[in-house]
C-alpha cells in the first residue's frame, strides 16, 4: 500500500510546482501595474486588483521591450452586464 502513494507523490510533485502564478497587482487609480517594476519573465502571471465601477473593459497587450510593434499576447477582461 505504501508503493502506490509513493508514485503517486513523486508524479504529482512537480506537477503542482509547476502550476504556481505569479501574481501581479493592477492599480487604477494611479494606473501603474505591479508599482511600475517590469513583469516576470517566463512564468505565469495572475493579475489582480479592484476595477472602479465606471471601468466596463481592461484589455491588456504584452510588448517586447524596445518599442517593437507586435504583440506577445493579449487578454480582455469585459464586466458583465449585469455587474455595475
Amino acid at each position: 500500500m505504501q508503493k502506490p502513494s509513493l508514485l503517486f507523490l513523486l508524479v504529482l510533485c512537480p506537477f503542482f510546482l509547476l502550476a504556481q502564478y505569479k501574481t501581479v497587482s493592477l492599480d487604477f487609480e494611479s494606473t501603474y501595474i505591479w508599482d511600475n517594476n517590469p513583469l516576470p519573465a517566463e512564468t505565469n502571471i495572475l493579475f489582480t486588483g479592484s476595477i472602479p465601477s465606471y471601468i466596463d473593459r481592461v484589455e491588456l497587450n504584452i510588448k517586447p521591450p524596445r518599442g517593437k510593434s507586435t504583440v506577445l499576447h493579449s487578454a480582455v477582461w469585459q464586466r458583465p452586464l449585469d455587474n455595475k
